[in-house]
Formats: structure tokens, sequence, C-alpha cells
């Protein structure tokens, strides 16, 4: 059978390896917050049989992403002002003027909504050098928000960053920004993201990056049971099932993708489980997190057959 040439098929590939050292999760050893032991995850491993079954989150990307997300930082709803410096809406006009931007950011600073579209700019002193630079956080015309970033060099502003999602959070830890952001599918990409930014002194690190196929299905009892080492070759799939057809050829790149396979995994890659679930024939299911590289992992359903732990 030939399924999912395309790329994460390869990059799941390139991440194997022939021998890993697998030490469970600390947090397999107790359950004093909520989280499960290995054992735990069999003894009460939740039973799953259809699409609409009251142990997924239900099929609405933005509660799905929030729901992962949250679950995975902890982290809650943030205020800019907070964190940014506070300006009269005439000065921040002033600035985003000065900005390298095309004439749709000024048309829009210009009109009598200016100091509505101005909320998405906000001023913080990101290399503490004693000149605030600007974070941009909203729409710019296309399907998805954008995150610019600009250094303020005594007046002077230079962009460093420009990337699509929307910040969850903004904090400023050892002496360095990091950010954390939700990014949806957009624009023929078939996955979200999740990912992590710090800010250095003149440019902008992409620390983790984490996705899940936009049809992958979410339990809603997540929680960390273990980590693992897989044992055998074998799917990721993006539902807790074995569902190998049919094939189908996407019109935007070609290439074929087969049933409910994600991608192929290798004998040695490791990962983390989140939740287990039992499908119609007792099969169990992990709901995991495979690490493809180092700074990059990929959400999705791994037999417990084939897995290490």
């Amino acid at each position: 059978m030939k399924c999912f040439k395309g790329i994460v098929y390869f990059i799941l590939l390139l991440s194997s390896c022939n021998s890993v050292s697998l030490e469970t999760d600390e947090s397999t050893n107790f359950n004093q917050n909520n989280e499960l032991t290995v054992k735990d995850s069999f003894d009460s491993v939740n039973k799953i049989n259809s699409y609409d079954s009251d142990l997924l989150v239900e099929y609405d990307d933005e509660k799905r992403l929030k729901y992962l997300y949250t679950f995975l930082y902890n982290f809650k709803d943030f205020s800019w002002e907070q964190i940014e410096k506070m300006v009269k809406f005439e000065d921040k006009r002033n600035i985003i003027l000065k900005l390298e931007l095309d004439d749709y950011y000024k048309l829009q600073v210009n009109e009598s909504y200016g100091k509505e579209f101005a909320k998405g700019f906000h001023l913080i002193d990101f290399n503490q050098d004693g000149y605030y630079d600007v974070i941009y956080n909203n729409a710019d015309g296309a399907d998805s928000d954008l995150i610019r970033i600009w250094i303020n060099n005594e007046g002077v502003y230079k962009e460093i960053f420009l990337y699509p999602g929307t910040i969850q959070n903004l904090i400023h830890v050892d002496n360095t920004w990091k950010g954390f952001v939700v990014n949806p599918s957009c624009c023929f990409n078939p996955y979200h993201e999740i990912y992590e930014f710090q800010i250095n002194k003149d440019s902008v690190e992409i620390l983790t990056k984490k996705a899940i196929l936009v049809s992958n299905s979410i339990p809603k009892n997540l929680a960390h049971i273990t980590s693992f080492e897989v044992s055998k070759s074998n799917y990721l799939r993006s539902y807790p099932s074995i569902k190998n057809e049919p094939c189908i050829d996407l019109f935007w790149n070609g290439e074929e993708y087969c049933g409910n396979i994600i991608g192929v995994l290798e004998k040695g890659m490791v990962g983390k489980a989140y939740s287990s679930v039992q499908d119609s024939t007792n099969r169990i299911w992990w709901f995991s997190e495979i690490n493809v590289s180092p700074d990059y992992s990929i959400f999705g359903w791994i037999s417990s057959t084939y897995l290490i732990y």
C-alpha cells in the first residue's frame, strides 16, 4: 500500500535512531495532581467507538487548540497592559508610521478606527537598552494573525520577526522574553502549530514547535501518563482505530494520503503519552506526542502494542 509520502513522512523517518535510553516520566509515580500512572491508565482505560464520543473534544479548532495548549503549558490568559508601555494614541501612531510597513497598516492607523487598530501594537523594551521596541499581534488582511517584532535602535526600527500565530502568553524570565503561541492551520497547511519563541538582543529564535493535524482527534482526559519508545515500525494515526483506506491525492501537493495514517514511526523513536482509549476491537491506543527532532514534535494516536514504557 502506498501511503503518506509527504513532508511529515520524511521528517518522521529522519528522527529514527538505533538505540534510545528510556526513562519513565516522574509523573507516573503519583496521583495527587490528578495524573495517571501507567497501571492506572490500563485499569481505567476509556472505551471509544465513534467520532461523536463524549471522550473527544468537540470538533472546533479554536477550542481544541486552546485545550491542548492549556494542558501543555498550564498558562492562563495574560494581559498586554501588564507588560507594555502605555502611551497616548497620537504617540503610538507616530511610532507605527516609522515602522517598515506597507500601505495597509498606514491606512488603517489613519482611519477613523485607527485607535482600535493601534491596539494590536505594543511597546516593550525587549533588549533592555532603554528604548521601547514594538510587537504587533493581530490581523494583517490575510487569513491568519501575524506576529511582527521591531527592535528600536535609538529611534530606528528594524524588523526581526514575522510569523503567523496568536500569542497566548509573553513572559520575562532569565533576562529574556519568551512567547507562547497558537497558530491555527491556514492556507493549505494541514497542521495546527503550538510554538515557543525567544527574543534575543537583535533576533528571534523559535525554541520548540508542536504540530497536530487539522483532522486529529483529541481526548478529553489528557494527563501525563508516561514516556515511551517505539519498539516496532508502525503508523501514527489521526484517530484511535485502524483505517488504511481510502487513499486520496490532495490537489495542492499531489501526495497520497491513506485512511487515518499521518506518518510512519520507526523503531527507536521516543515520545510521551497523554491519554489511553480502547476501540471496539479492544485494542488500546495512546494519544501521544512524538519527538521528530529536539525542537519539533507531532501529535497522533499509536497502538500501545508497539511501545516500550
